[in-house]
This record gives C-alpha cells, sequence and structure tokens, in this order.
C-alpha cells in the first residue's frame, strides 16, 4: 500500500514544487519503507520550503541517524529542543533520540540542507507512426489573388498539398539540481527529432535549454532563461531566446476550495531570429498564470498567456501581432501507468493587412490543438523503487486544427505514435 502511494505521488512532483507537505509526507513514506537514504532527499526539500515544522524535523533527524549521521542528527534535535514552540510528542521523542546517542557536540550546528550535490533524472523515447499532413501544408484547395485588373483564383499543385506518411520521432531529456544559497537551481536540456523515410524535408529537429532558480520558502521570483533552436528539413529556421519570472503561492489565498492548487502569475519576453528571413524577427513580451492541481490520483492544469510580438522590420507582413494562448491538461495515475489529455488553444491577430495581393485582410488566426497519450508502465515497479530506472509503453494520437481569416494559412493535421521511453 504504501509502494503504491509513493508511485502516485511521483508524478504529482511537478505540481507540488512548492509544497513542503508533499515533500514531508513523502519523506514519511519512505522512512517506513526503511529507505533512509532516499527519505533524506525529500525530507531536505520539505525544510528547504518550510523550515519551522518540528514534525519534519522530527522525521530529519532520524533519516539522518539511520544514515549514518549521527552527528548532525544529535545537533538538529538539540536545536528543535531549545525551541519553545517544540510540541510535548516532538520533544520526548527527540529527548529519546538524544539519549540514545552518545555523542556530544559543544556547539551544535545543524546539518545545512543546502548543502546538496547534483541529483540528475532523465529520459530517452523512440516512436514509430503516421502523420497526414507531414509537410505542414495549407488545407486549402485554392488561392484567391487579388490583382489590380480582378481577382485570380490558383489551384494549388500536389507538392502544395499535405503529404500523409509513417515517421519516428525521437526525444531525450535530461534534469538536474542543486541546492545553493539563493535556492533551488536546476538544468534542463532537451532534444525532439522526427526523422521521415518519405524524404528528409519533411524532417524536423529541436534543441532547448533552460536554466531556472526557484527560491527556497515559496518566496521571491522563481527566475528561468532558456534558449531554443528549429530546424526544419536539415534547414535552420530560428533561434530563440526566453527570459520569464514568475511568483507562486497556495491557492487558497484565491478561493478556499482551491487548498490543493497553487497558483502561478509572472512575466516574459522572448527574442526569435529567423536565418532564412530576417524580416520576420521579433519580440514577444507576455504576461503568464497558471493553476495546477493535485486530487488524489488527479493532476490539473490550467495556464493562460496573453501578450504581444513586436516586429523587428517594418517589412514583416501582418506587422506586430498579439496572442492569446490558453492550456488545459487532465493527467492521471493508474497502477499500471498514466494517461493524459491537453487541450491548447491560441489566437493571433495581426495588426496591419498581411499582403495587397490577398485582397488586403488583416490576419487572424485561432490555432487549436488536442492530444491524448496513455503510458504503461512494463517493468514491475515504478521509479524511485527501480533505482536502475523504468521501461514504458507509450502511445500518443494527435488533432490539430488552424482557422484563418486568410485561406492560405488555415491547416489540418492528424498523427499516431506509439513507442518505447526509457527513465532513469
Amino acid at each position: 500500500m504504501r509502494r503504491r502511494e509513493l508511485e502516485r505521488l511521483q508524478h504529482f512532483s511537478e505540481s507540488c514544487l512548492q509544497r513542503a507537505d508533499f515533500y514531508a509526507y513523502q519523506g514519511q513514506l519512505l522512512l517506513l519503507q526503511e529507505r533512509y537514504a532516499d527519505a533524506l532527499v525529500a525530507l531536505e526539500r520539505a525544510l528547504l520550503l518550510d523550515g519551522a515544522q518540528p514534525g519534519v524535523q522530527l522525521d530529519y533527524v532520524l533519516a539522518l541517524a539511520k544514515t549514518g549521521d549521527e552527528e548532525s542528527a544529535h545537533a538538529l534535535a538539540q536545536q528543535v529542543l531549545d525551541r519553545s514552540d517544540a510540541p510535548p510528542a516532538i520533544r520526548d521523542a527527540l529527548k529519546i533520540a538524544l539519549n540514545g546517542n552518545p555523542k556530544t557536540t559543544t556547539n551544535p550546528q545543524a546539518k545545512d540542507p543546502q548543502a546538496k550535490t547534483w541529483q540528475w533524472q532523465g529520459s530517452v523515447q523512440s516512436m514509430l507512426g503516421n502523420d497526414k499532413n507531414l509537410n505542414s501544408a495549407t488545407s486549402a484547395g485554392t488561392i484567391n489573388l487579388t490583382l489590380p485588373n480582378g481577382n485570380i483564383a490558383l489551384l494549388l499543385d500536389e507538392t502544395s498539398k499535405p503529404k500523409s506518411g509513417g515517421a519516428s520521432l525521437l526525444a531525450g531529456q535530461v534534469v538536474g539540481q542543486a541546492s545553493t544559497d539563493a535556492g533551488v537551481l536546476v538544468l534542463q536540456g532537451d532534444w525532439r527529432e522526427r526523422l521521415v523515410p518519405a524524404g528528409s524535408e519533411y524532417g524536423y529537429a529541436q534543441q532547448d535549454a533552460s536554466v531556472l532558480l526557484r527560491p527556497y520558502n515559496g518566496q521571491g521570483w522563481v527566475q528561468r532563461v532558456a534558449v531554443s533552436n528549429f530546424s526544419m528539413g536539415r534547414t535552420p529556421l530560428f533561434t530563440g531566446l526566453a527570459l520569464a519570472a514568475w511568483k507562486e503561492q497556495s491557492a487558497a489565498a484565491i478561493h478556499q476550495g482551491l487548498s490543493s492548487c497553487t497558483y502561478r502569475a509572472g512575466i516574459e519576453a522572448e527574442r526569435r531570429t529567423y536565418a532564412q528571413d530576417a524580416t520576420q524577427n521579433g519580440l514577444y513580451s507576455s504576461l503568464i498564470s497558471a493553476l495546477l492541481c493535485a486530487a488524489g490520483d488527479n493532476q490539473y492544469q490550467l495556464g493562460l498567456q496573453a501578450g504581444r510580438d513586436w516586429a523587428s522590420s517594418s517589412a514583416r507582413a501582418g506587422g506586430d501581432q498579439t496572442r492569446l494562448d490558453i492550456k488545459a491538461l487532465w493527467g492521471r495515475q493508474w497502477p499500471w501507468g498514466r494517461t493524459t489529455a491537453e487541450w491548447m488553444a491560441s489566437r493571433l491577430r495581426d495588426a496591419e493587412a498581411y499582403s495587397a495581393l490577398l485582397g488586403g485582410i488583416t490576419r487572424t488566426t485561432l490555432r487549436q490543438s488536442a492530444r491524448v497519450s496513455v503510458t504503461k508502465r512494463l517493468n514491475s515497479e515504478e521509479k524511485p523503487n527501480n533505482t536502475w530506472g523504468g521501461i514504458y509503453w507509450v502511445s500518443a494520437y494527435e488533432v490539430l486544427r488552424h482557422a484563418s481569416t486568410l485561406e492560405l494559412f488555415e491547416l489540418r493535421g492528424e498523427s499516431l505514435y506509439t513507442g518505447l521511453r526509457y527513465e532513469f
């Protein structure tokens, strides 16, 4: 039963990064399973977020003692006893621990939970499937051009129509975390690539890297710097540099019914440069907000981002562009694995007419996507019970729909992939 509960908690870690009670509960379960080294890590994180909980400090003392660091256990126990607000039950338990430990110190100093080495985790994934629009072609059959002597309808040839075919998706991720004086430092790298046997011009590759600093105790701004690179058909398309900062707090401050949720609000700016067409360069500045909730085996996320893409060149078609993004996600942990359903919608509107040849219309586009994925565990136990990692069977189905005031930018897509992922 405790092992099942640990498996369930493992998949809510992203929405509980600022929850000291989450890590405290995880640490208690690990202590009961006599996994003292893992319990030490979870309890350290709980104390970094909220160091004023005597009960968590007691569990931390026990974990220190069980891992052989009796001197630090004794020192921390003595510090808790010196506090006037320590509950009697905690004081009694600590006195028993002190009496059973022969070591003493004249100037006790608790072990600094911030002095932590890097912890790494990651995954690699390989999937095969079919995509009905490998070339991201418009769904329009004709293009209407506006000329001085009248309108002309041009039929699109076969090369400009959606191409369907098989493809493989490869992906990898590495995440490292360490504690510093300023907060928890997180390094992350992601790589994703699509290979298409029908032609390399239909493939793409994307690389992302980021650095995030999360202050302790939920105070201050979470800060993130990210770089990205995207290539289409082995040709560099754009590179991006993004800066973001946000604050997180319990959503109970908004409504008591949201006590199991975390609310996020902040700002973000991204500079994109296009290798093939510099007139497309721009700076996107936006406000971001999100609500992340965990309820039993279910996880919910709702995100909102609104901003403006400022054109670097007056020659960019459509000029500046306003954008509104909405994202909703539901995930559920099952005894055999997990399922996720995600919906995204983006509304983009140009500030100027896109082109006189296309009727002088100001382009407005609504992009929507829906994705459902199923992940089944193939090994007997979930991470971290399997210290060597875990193997999963993964399947994902995705639908794309783009509607626009200009038919040229209307698009339909559908894909289905299945394969294996190894998490370590």
